[in-house]
């Protein structure tokens, strides 16, 4: 019989309601103000569950610190745990408290999965070897990922000597980023869990970041006794690993010799083909491997290099996918020849990505390249990008050529640059045709030239591609116009389409053009997913009317975008549409952008039967922003949208509408009749919103009970002062609110407004994430007394300022950074400032203060205008 799993929220509540017998139990205490007392009480409680198999704690971002050493003594009671996810985030623990931690955990003799977050907790490499030491004798530790980010660590390999001593760890996953590792003890970490026997699969992030390193003898010992490792990722991104460790690292791959999985990043090294070379030199030793990604793009990889990479993979006989990035490199035409020649020869190849973006490769080679991978009889999965090198027409042909030999292929993903001619297309396009098992599509001819016959060969070359289940087509930025008409007929035929994005973009196609696209969508019986670009398209209203009608018939349909940018709509047509998406009852997701672009509109009747059957829809963005919308059709509108009773996400933008403050009440109106809404985001800047209107909204918003995200853009309006604290004030009651978005500059507010928004914002209970824009004449006292203020929001963890007043000094700004620091859960801080003139050593001091805030993730973002 299965334990149920009981999960905690509250210290008070799992302190008073032990229950010996439970086996499974989740404590979520993050952000709870737990200190050391707290943490010793969770640690006596934890001893009494003598039954307990799986426990997942979450105790980031409190206060723990020396409490943990009371907690360590409770959990070490736990006999039977074998399961534990312990995140210790932001806690101060140092090397004492993981050393006290690791007691507990050797004495948890069942233990067999371990997951430990222990970012930014001032651990060094003295204690993390103290830790590794501990863990030597859980027995049966098999499994074990530890988070290491932001400590204090120069040196991993003492805490690898111990887990050496692991006798059964299967798995190991570190992530060590933004410490101080060197490449000598990479090596020497690597070596020790080289002896690691029973180790199948190694993660290892983020090692080298942004350090310079020299040549280290030894590296070919590394995993000199991992028998049995068979997955590993390793990434050296940004690192500057150098060509002169290469070689020794391939010979320590080379050790491996049961690995299957391998996945390396070498990305941004100044590393040469040499290097790369010596690198596959000792992968073609792994003789069972079979998924390889190789990342080296932004290194010196030249034409030789290439050549030798194909002829040394050719050599890895049992390989089945592999991921080659060579983007921004120095590779010539014959180096990508020689490239494909050699992966030619790997016959069991059923996966291919090659990025060879931004090289200088020719048509010859290219098609070379892709006559040569036609060898590879199983190849099933194809993207080759090869945008920015020199390849001309005859190239792309003779690659099209190329994959219709490619009998497997269900899954092709293809990007071209460049100017290419109609027949071109064409002759690609039947190409591709030939691919009778072909699924998943992906062509991106942006900025082709492509012209009317083009379109007309990709839609004649679409009927035949009866299979295909996702199409994905970037056209953007050509000049296809009447083609849509042909390109719409063969679309309508891949009757098992169910995703489809096109990008249309500057594509003139006009109104009739969207009318052949509309009835192609609505004989796809199988859609559910369509992204449509259609910006500047010369598309009117009677187009968009059109469009709407036949999406109506999509019945299948659950997701919809599109962007209408600087057309020519009206909004009865918008109307129209919003009516005939209302019979698409599967809707669940609905994205409209730029759809009233600078045009004058009037009241349009109907409107409150807009979205009358989606009742399904949840989440919806509409942008009317440069559209004056016009004041008349607000009411209709929030009606409108009422009708959406299941509708949880809405963003909408009316910006530079001529909007006043009792029409958006209106829509307010509306929204409070969507019960289930939770994330709101509301852009009303650059309108005619007042006093009373502000405070309304704050009344009306308030009464949406789920709400737990508010963005407000007010920006550009006369609101007062009274009116922005009367708003705080009335979003206070929003008693599920954790983040908050209140956008108010350029308004009529004073300090004494600022003030009061200031002390409103003390009464939001959730309140975590808050981002504030205002200016004007704000003074240091006031800045400082907002900021004494938001210090009072117990729960406060990111907190966004914009600030411009010229009125501000230096003086008003350090107040501002004293009062801050007393927020004691802040983990981010970025605060924007227009002051008045802040000399550059005054500069410099504020910078310095801001880093004494001791809790943020990363460095607070201080800019000075």
């Amino acid at each position: 019989m299965i334990s149920q799993q009981k999960i905690f929220n509250n210290l008070e509540d799992f302190l008073n309601c032990p229950d010996s017998s439970s086996t499974n139990l989740e404590i979520q205490f993050r952000k709870c103000k737990i200190k050391k007392d707290g943490a010793q009480s969770v640690g006596m409680a934890l001893s009494q569950y003598k039954n307990l198999q799986t426990l997942n704690l979450n105790f980031r971002d409190n206060a723990i610190g020396k409490g943990i050493r009371g907690f360590a003594c409770g959990l070490q009671n736990c006999q039977n745990l074998q399961f534990l996810t312990f995140n210790l985030r932001f806690n101060q623990i140092g090397s004492e408290g993981l050393l006290y931690l690791g007691q507990a955990f050797a004495k948890s003799i069942c233990l067999q999965t371990l997951s430990l977050n222990l970012r930014t907790n001032q651990i060094d490499s003295f204690g993390l070897a103290e830790f590794g030491s501990c863990l030597s004798k859980c027995e049966n530790l098999s499994d074990l990922l530890i988070n290491l980010k932001i400590n204090l660590i120069d040196d991993p390999s003492g805490f690898c000597i111990g887990l050496s001593k692991c006798p059964n760890l299967k798995k190991l996953t570190l992530k060590l980023s933004q410490n101080n590792i060197t490449i000598q003890s990479v090596q020497a970490m690597f070596v020790a869990l080289g002896n690691c026997q029973n180790l199948n699969q190694l993660d290892l992030f983020d090692i080298l970041h942004n350090k310079q390193e020299k040549h280290v003898p030894g590296f070919e010992n590394a995993f000199s006794n991992c028998l049995n490792l068979q997955n590993m990722t390793i990434d050296f991104s940004y690192g500057r690993f150098g060509n002169q460790n290469m070689l020794a690292f391939g010979n320590g791959i080379s050790n491996c010799k049961n690995l299957q999985n391998l996945n390396i990043n070498f990305s941004q090294n100044s590393i040469s083909g040499e290097g790369m070379m010596d690198v596959c030199q000792g992968l073609i030793k792994c003789n069972k491997l079979s998924n390889l990604t190789l990342d080296f793009n932004y290194n010196k990889m030249n034409e030789k290099s290439a050549q030798n990479i194909g002829e040394l993979l050719a050599k890895c006989h049992n390989l089945n996918k592999l991921t080659l990035m060579l983007r921004y490199n120095s590779i010539s035409s014959k180096g990508s020849s020689d490239l494909a020649m050699g992966l030619a020869n790997c016959a069991n190849l059923s996966t291919l990505y090659l990025l060879l973006e931004n090289n200088s490769i020719s048509s010859k080679e290219s098609s070379d390249l892709a006559i040569a991978l036609a060898n590879c009889a199983n190849l099933s999965t194809f993207q080759l990008f090869l945008d920015y090198n020199e390849i001309k027409n005859d190239g792309i042909q003779q690659i099209g050529s190329a994959l219709s030999k490619y009998q497997k292929l269900s899954n092709l993903y293809l990007s071209f640059g460049g100017e290419i001619e109609n027949k071109t297309i064409k002759d690609l396009a039947q190409a591709i045709s030939k691919c009778s098992k072909l699924t998943t599509l992906k062509l991106s001819l942006s900025k082709c030239k492509i012209k009317e016959e083009g379109a007309q060969s990709v839609g004649m070359a679409l009927s035949q591609y009866k299979n295909l289940q996702t199409l994905k087509l970037n056209f953007r930025d050509n000049a296809i116009g009447k083609g849509i008409k042909d390109f719409a007929c063969g679309l309508q035929n891949c009757q098992n389409l169910q995703f489809l994005t096109f990008n249309l973009r500057f594509n003139q196609i006009g109104s009739l053009g969207l009318l052949c696209l509309g009835k192609a969508f609505a004989k796809l019986i199988c859609l559910q997913t369509l992204s449509l670009n259609l910006r500047t398209n010369q598309i009117d209203s009677f187009g968009l009317t059109k469009l709407g009608s036949y999406l109506s018939k999509c019945e299948n349909l659950s997701d919809l975008l599109i962007n209408l940018k600087q057309n020519n709509i009206s909004i009865q047509s918008v109307q129209a549409m919003f009516v005939a998406l209302g019979n698409c009852q599967n809707l669940n997701q609905l994205e409209l952008f730029n759809v009233l672009y600078n045009k004058q509109q009037k009241y349009v009747p109907g409107f409150e039967n807009a979205f009358s059957n989606c009742l399904n829809l949840q989440t919806l963005t509409i942008d009317f922003s440069l559209g004056i919308f016009g004041s008349q059709n607000m009411l209709a509108f929030g009606n409108g949208i009422s009708n959406c009773k299941n509708l949880q996400n809405l963003n909408l933008n009316f910006s530079s509408n001529c909007i006043s403050g009792e029409n958006i009440i209106d829509l307010c109106q509306g929204l409070i009749k969507c019960t289930k809404l939770q994330n709101l985001t509301l852009d009303f800047n650059y309108n005619q919103i007042n006093e009373k209107s502000a405070q309304n909204i704050g009344e009306l918003l308030a009464k949406c009970d789920n709400l737990t995200k508010l963005t407000l853009m007010l920006e550009h309006n006369s609101i007062s002062s009274k009116g922005s604290s009367d708003l705080a004030m009335a979003l206070a009651n929003c008693a599920n609110l954790s983040t908050l978005q209140l956008l108010l500059n350029y308004n009529e507010i004073k300090n004494d407004g600022i003030e009061q928004i200031g002390s409103a914002l003390t009464k939001y209970q959730k309140l975590s994430n808050l981002y504030l824009s205002f200016g004007g004449q704000i003074e240091n006292k006031t800045i400082q007394d907002f900021a004494q203020s938001i210090s009072k929001c117990s729960k406060l963890t990111a907190l966004i300022l914009y600030l411009k007043s010229y009125k501000i000094t230096y003086q008003g700004i350090q107040g501002l950074l004293s009062d801050l620091q007393q927020c004691i859960v802040l983990q981010t801080l970025k605060l924007e400032l227009s002051p008045r003139k802040v000399k550059k050593s005054d500069r410099a001091k504020i910078i310095q203060k801001s880093l004494k805030f001791k809790r943020l993730v990363n460095k607070p973002q201080i800019t000075i205008n």
